[in-house]
């Protein structure tokens, strides 16, 4: 039995026993081959074998196809050209032996072997013919080379259309003629979000959005065999939707018709359209409604087109200005040397101020942007227009209130100058008398002690006491005026250092009194500053601290800073004191002004005006924040030095 699978090929398996000994072809097979000789000129090859497989009778065609001569080929076996044939064919064979001897020839594909070793393929009609009690096997074979040629080539089609289909970026459907998917690829389901099994259950208006179910039945009836393009919106699973663009074209196949449809998502293309729309829109939105005036010129200097109020500012009609050219309204220029310009074709911005003139004859003041671009293979120039008159009144009339202020400021420097010398030369000369009426009411007082009763002392201890007074205001107000008239360079301060001479020396025996305290939180920076008024400034707000403490209370003085904008540092001095009602916290810097009686507060109310004066002079400020009975805090602002950093970035 043969099996399935199996070849025949070379007497693997005996499809005709072998004649061991080849004898000379009978008589009667001569009139066999004188008949068959005259299919030599035949396109088939005819081959005719005993029942041992011999070849009895070839045809030219058929030796020639084989590369063999006559001669060759009628001494070989047929098992010596058949390369394969299948197993299964064989079976077939000898099974329906007797009806292929008196019916129908037996047709099987098989493949022959040159005699240079190639391959030929051949379609083979096999009859059986009895003839003196001997069988033959009279074989008609063509060559199919060209048929499985085509076949491979069809198959390749096939399975390149096939993954086409199935790997294409685009979804492809095919509806049959009751609108249900006849069949889709993978990424038609994916653009809707089914699984390919759940979209081969759908009909076309379950994701085509656009008509309704009855419209999609119509239009499948009526459609024709060519080719359309259109966009529609399709629903996913989710209820979502997206824009679609479709290829649909229609064929008849197998006796029905279908409609075969690529679908592309083109959501992104319809945002990227839809946001172009709108950025027209927008764009002739701002060219219409714009406060300026805006007007594109050709080549040659003609309005090519402009916005309303570019007409406006002129005072013609939008159809006037788009008549004119640029020399028509601006003067500054003639019309050859503007010409000049537009045809340097630049593309740079130019801003530049001109005269225009309206159609009335008047003139204005326009500030003018120009750019120039290619468009539409031609030269444009776009301007940008704005009316600048009113501006150049304002800049006309703020340039004569310069020009006053600045004479105003030199008068009140020399004003200023004049003061600063008055006070320092006032209370330089008026320390001298009040020396001598301090001394000489002393020594009056003393020679006169025996001779005048209390209310006469009493009265001359006012005299002296207020000449002691004046004494001291004059003091402190010639240390007041050497803050700007003896101000010497500022140069780097350690904070630190100043702190630690102020509390082992001019605030020791202050704080030996008080039992006070001075904490510092952190590491002070070194500042720009003059270092003898850094010296003054603490010393004047700590010893305020000191000073202004509540009764059996030792004073607690706390100094922090921390950086600022602008290179500066900000430092806070806080004391846990008497502290100041909110309605004197800016009269607190006023000169000789005083909260509490001398009898309560040494002093004369000029400390923190000293203070402030000394910030303010180095470009910082100074506040105080208080409540009464919850102590106060200081603080001010102080530069820093300028570092290589700072440098640049000020660059």
């Amino acid at each position: 039995m043969i099996q399935p699978g199996q070849t025949v090929r070379n007497g693997q398996h005996l499809m005709f026993q072998r004649n061991t000994k080849r004898e000379d072809v009978p008589a009667d097979y001569a009139e066999l081959q004188l008949k068959a000789r005259i299919l030599d000129l035949g396109a088939d090859s005819i081959v005719v074998v005993n029942d041992f497989g011999d070849i009895v009778y070839a045809n030219e065609i058929a030796y020639k196809s084989h590369g063999y001569t006559r001669e060759e080929f009628l001494n070989l076996n047929i098992m010596d050209i058949v390369s394969g044939i299948s197993s299964d064919i064989m079976e077939l064979f000898y099974k329906n032996i007797d009806e292929i001897q008196s019916e129908e020839p037996f047709i099987f594909e098989s493949t022959n072997i040159r005699k240079d070793g190639t391959f030929i393929p051949l379609e083979v009609h096999t009859r059986v013919i009895e003839q003196a009690g001997e069988k033959f096997y009279l074989n008609i074979a063509r060559d199919i080379t060209w048929h499985k040629q085509a076949e491979a080539t069809l198959a390749d089609e096939v399975t390149r259309r096939r993954i086409l289909f199935e790997k294409s970026n685009d979804g492809i459907v095919i509806l049959d003629q009751n609108g249900k998917v006849f069949e889709a690829n993978q990424r038609f389901a994916e653009m809707l979000g089914y699984s390919l099994e759940e979209v081969q259950q759908l009909h076309v208006w379950d994701w085509d959005i656009k008509l309704s179910k009855k419209k999609h039945q119509k239009t499948i009836e009526q459609a024709n065999f060519t080719e359309k393009y259109i966009e529609t919106t399709h629903r996913r699973k989710d209820g979502s939707i997206y824009f679609v663009e479709i290829n649909s074209n229609g064929a008849e196949v197998a006796g029905q018709k279908l409609i075969f449809s690529m679908c592309r998502d083109i959501t992104e293309r319809k945002q990227a359209e839809q946001a172009l729309a709108d950025e027209v829109t927008r764009r002739r939105i701002l060219f219409e409604k714009s406060n300026d005036g805006i007007v594109i010129l050709d080549q040659n200097g003609k309005v090519f087109e402009a916005n309303q109020r570019f007409a406006e500012m002129l005072g013609y009609s939008l159809e006037e200005v788009l008549q004119l050219h640029t020399w028509d309204w601006d003067t500054r220029l003639s019309k050859k040397q503007q010409l000049e310009i537009i045809n340097k074709k630049e593309s740079t911005s130019d801003c530049i101020e001109t005269t225009h003139r309206r159609k009335d004859g008047t003139t204005y003041c326009a500030e003018i942007s120009n750019n120039g671009t290619e468009y539409a293979g031609q030269w444009l120039v776009f301007s940008i227009c704005r009316d600048i008159t009113l501006r150049k009144q304002a800049e006309a009339k703020q340039k004569k209130l310069l020009e006053k202020l600045q004479t105003v400021n030199t008068q009140l420097e020399q004003s200023n100058q004049a003061l600063q010398d008055f006070a320092y030369i006032a209370s330089h000369d008026l320390r001298e008398p009040l020396r001598k009426i301090s001394s000489f009411g002393s020594l009056l007082e003393d020679s006169l002690s025996a001779k005048i009763d209390d209310d006469e002392k009493e009265n001359l201890d006012f005299m002296i006491d207020g000449a002691n007074r004046m004494q001291a205001m004059i003091d402190d107000l010639l240390t007041f005026s050497r803050i700007t008239t003896m101000a010497k360079p500022s140069k780097p301060v350690d904070l630190n250092a100043v702190l630690n001479d102020l509390k082992n020396i001019e605030l020791a025996t202050k704080l030996d009194e008080t039992g006070g305290t001075i904490i510092i939180t952190q590491t002070l920076p070194t500042i720009l500053a003059e270092e003898t008024q850094m010296h003054q400034l603490f010393q004047n707000l700590i010893g305020n601290g000191l000073k202004y403490h509540k009764p059996d209370v030792a004073p607690v003085i706390t100094i922090s800073s921390a950086n600022t904008d602008n290179n500066m540092i900000q430092i806070d001095i806080q004391d846990n004191g008497i502290g100041i009602p909110e309605e004197y916290h800016e009269k607190v810097f006023v000169m000789f002004k005083r909260l509490h009686s001398r009898t309560s507060f040494e002093g004369n109310g000029i400390g923190l005006a000293i203070c402030k004066k000394i910030v303010n002079r180095h470009g910082g400020e100074i506040k105080v924040i208080s409540k009464a009975g919850e102590g106060s805090t200081f603080r001010f602002t102080l530069p820093l030095p300028k570092t290589e950093d700072n440098n640049k970035s000020e660059e």
